[in-house]
């Protein structure tokens, strides 16, 4: 599920003596996400809360990111989809209007066909083998920069700590990578950022437009040491969010499970977790790779072993990590804009992690 925020919803006027009107609730944000190749499904739209009966009427328009598809229908639904192709990626917003024809709540759904992989291939942009670093002491908090024992590059890190009474820390380490120790507080979180946008020669709103970017980073995770507790989170943001909990953070929660053999998979948005999506035997060698859609949507794919894989959009484990709400008319990219793209990687709750590589790709 693409988890749009809900639209805020706005009270009529009220009558003598100042009395309170019941809100209006939207159902929650829907999406779908489709092969290259495949049809989006006709969409119908849940049922809003309207204690008060203040509902009259509804109004559905549509935001064509990608593409030219229409849309028909009325009320809830079905609204059906016609002339979508791929890489299609279409907005359905559906209002719910009193009777002067005023929105009280607005309902979205997004659809998405995959590109087609023929015809063009991931190339590599920017490719950092982080067991090169010069080993440091711990990062302090704020930003670092970084340099290498083979190669002239540097690269600025951000460190933040969250609820920490264990003393995280997070140490650039040669022949390792950058290593965090989760240490003993089952409440905290450390993370490591960084703005890899400013890696690129071009990041513009055409470029995100035209071509789909991804980050893989390379991973050894320990997340035994509290079963049920020790966790990470890694994913992207906006570039000057350096957080994994606030801005537009959409990321993997990944956990130990309670017995100790297992972990569950969630996607985050901020700090709200999905519900447990997959529960597979803990991974301690893995890479994941976030894939970003016109610098607006994000897939994340979790894959077990070293081989760094290829991105895959239509992956049975790639899942929609969100977006932001995209407007009609919109003309700014999240993931792009004046701020660029910041990928992060997060202890959480006791959880050890070291990445020793991170790969920045785009689809051309």
């Amino acid at each position: 599920m693409m988890p749009y925020p809900s639209a805020p919803t706005y009270p009529s006027t009220g009558t003598g003596g100042g009395g309170s009107v019941d809100p209006v609730t939207p159902p929650a944000a829907a999406s779908e996400s489709v092969a290259a190749g495949a049809s989006l499904s006709a969409v119908t739209f849940g049922a809003f809360t309207d204690t008060g009966g203040r509902i009259s009427s509804y109004a559905a328009s549509k935001t064509n990111v990608v593409g030219s598809a229409t849309i028909s229908g009325t009320g809830l639904g079905p609204y059906t989809i016609s002339g979508a192709a791929d890489s299609e990626v279409l907005l359905i917003e559906l209002d719910a209007l009193d009777s002067g024809g005023n929105v009280l709540a607005t309902a979205a759904y997004t659809g998405s066909i995959g590109s087609p992989t023929t015809g063009g291939a991931w190339v590599t942009l920017k490719d950092y083998d982080l067991t090169d670093l010069t080993t440091t002491s711990a990062l302090s908090t704020g930003s670092t920069t970084l340099s290498f024992e083979s190669i002239a590059d540097t690269i600025d890190v951000d460190f933040s700590t969250y609820g920490d009474s264990g003393g995280i820390t997070a140490t650039p380490t040669n022949g390792s990578g950058i290593v965090i120790d989760g240490k003993t507080d089952t409440t905290s979180a450390g993370t490591v950022s960084m703005r890899v946008s400013d890696w690129l020669s071009s990041y513009t709103a055409d470029d995100v437009q035209r071509y789909p970017y991804a980050v893989t980073w390379a991973f050894t995770v320990d997340l035994t040491a509290v079963p049920g507790n020790s966790g990470f989170f890694v994913g992207v943001n906006k570039g000057t969010n350096v957080s994994h909990n606030a801005g537009n953070a959409r990321a993997f929660d990944i956990r130990s499970a309670a017995d100790g053999i297992n972990e569950t998979v969630k996607i985050r948005s901020n700090t709200t977790a999905s519900g447990t999506l997959a529960t597979q035997a803990l991974r301690t060698t893995r890479t994941v790779t976030a894939i970003i859609h016109f610098g607006e949507i994000v897939q994340l794919m979790d894959t077990d072993g070293a081989t760094i894989p290829a991105p895959d959009v239509t992956q049975g484990t790639t899942y929609v990590a969100g977006a932001d709400a995209v407007g009609r008319d919109d003309d700014t990219r999240v993931y792009q804009n004046t701020s660029g793209l910041r990928a992060f990687f997060a202890c959480s709750q006791t959880g050890d992690i070291t990445c020793s590589r991170v790969i920045v790709r785009r689809f051309e």
